[in-house]
């Protein structure tokens, strides 16, 4: 996770950027955690972690879609479901339905273009 330091990645970032994160339920670490959970991720046998603070609460109250790791950790109400359920067509509906048109070497360039985007 982003660390809470002025330097490389975080260099750039404001105030109101970090806030925002803070808003998304994705605080930054201290140095003092960021140090801890890169411990406890070495000592781990699992091979691959993600050391990073998740504030669930403020992942329940985002109004845009939880990214897919996180919603296990943040699972939504049944009040979430039927107004996402009674919205217009979603992200992935629309892309799904892109994707279908093409051949699969135009769907191939498309993805690789959304994912370079």
């Amino acid at each position: 996770g982003l660390w809470n330091t002025n330097t490389g990645l975080s260099a750039d970032l404001t105030e109101a950027d970090l806030a925002r994160m803070n808003r998304q339920g994705l605080p930054a670490l201290t140095q003092t955690d960021g140090l801890a959970l890169l411990d406890a991720a070495l000592a781990s046998p699992h091979p691959a972690l993600v050391p990073l603070h998740v504030n669930t609460a403020a992942l329940r109250t985002r109004t845009d879609e939880i990214p897919a790791l996180l919603r296990a950790l943040a699972p939504t109400g049944a009040a979430r479901r039927a107004v996402t359920s009674s919205t217009s067509e979603s992200g992935a509906d629309v892309l799904r339905r892109r994707l279908t048109a093409l051949s699969p070497a135009e769907r191939e360039r498309a993805l690789l273009d959304l994912v370079r985007t």
